[in-house]
């Protein structure tokens, strides 16, 4: 029998902007200096939020709630990094953790969350991913280099000791979100056991201006064959929406 180990891991960079501001000095009578707040019209425009001002803010901020989430019951996950599994082996090891091409050096903060919801033997799993970089040259290089990976990771296998024990293929579709949007469906179902149905894992990345927001939905083995797509879509745009 072949094994798979998994090991798990989740990752959270969090990075503290701050500021100061103050105002002017004028003299007194007696030589000494009494400070003055700076006029509404000379003070300093705030930077907006969803670009330098507050990256660790605007990261957190993007991030789903429960209340973003259809139905009830849904419990926070400790690990909410759906490709924690990276460090298996596999055919094509550039295809295990493909979200790891858009944690480069230029990410100013990030934030992770993730949920998952069990019912009728059956567990369902979504998780947010927010990357705020040091510039929109720097999420859109991002953004590309994560593209190239999903469009050349279509199939492979992964896991197992001896041989390999699972088969994964993936589809890259099409999302209406942000700036540009990159999503994929990647179905996963073990070779020995042909009997147990296959999952999916439906990952949405849309990128705005200088931020990536990932969100990816498992809806169960129930739905490994296409019906993930339009909500994995509409919970990426809820996570969208927070920041645009």
């Amino acid at each position: 029998m072949r094994k798979a180990t998994l090991c798990r891991s989740s990752v959270l960079i969090v990075v503290l902007v701050s500021g100061c501001g103050g105002g002017t000095s004028e003299p007194t009578a007696d030589g000494s200096t009494t400070a003055q707040p700076t006029s509404a019209a000379n003070a300093p425009v705030p930077a907006p939020l969803s670009r330098s001002a507050a990256p660790r803010a605007l990261a957190h901020r993007a991030l789903l709630s429960v209340n973003d989430l259809p139905g009830s019951g849904w419990q926070r996950e400790d690990d909410s990094d759906p490709e924690s599994s990276s460090d298996q082996r596999a055919s094509q090891m550039e295809c295990i953790g493909q979200l790891r091409a858009l944690r480069t050096s230029d990410v100013l903060a990030a934030a992770t969350d993730g949920w998952s919801l069990s019912a009728d033997q059956d567990t369902k799993r979504v998780s947010t991913q927010v990357y705020v970089y040091n510039g929109s040259a720097s999420a859109v290089a991002a953004m590309g280099e994560y593209r190239s990976l999903a469009t050349r990771c279509a199939a492979w296998q992964s896991g197992g000791v001896d041989e390999y024990a699972f088969n994964e293929q993936q589809i890259v579709f099409s999302a209406d979100l942000g700036d540009e949007a990159v999503a994929r469906q990647k179905t996963t179902n073990a070779i020995d056991f042909p009997e147990i149905p296959a999952f999916s894992t439906y990952t949405v990345a849309t990128r705005v201006a200088d931020t990536i927001t990932v969100t990816s939905l498992t809806p169960g083995a129930a739905l490994a064959n296409g019906p993930g797509r339009a909500p994995a879509v509409e919970l990426a745009r809820k996570s969208v929406a927070k920041i645009s």
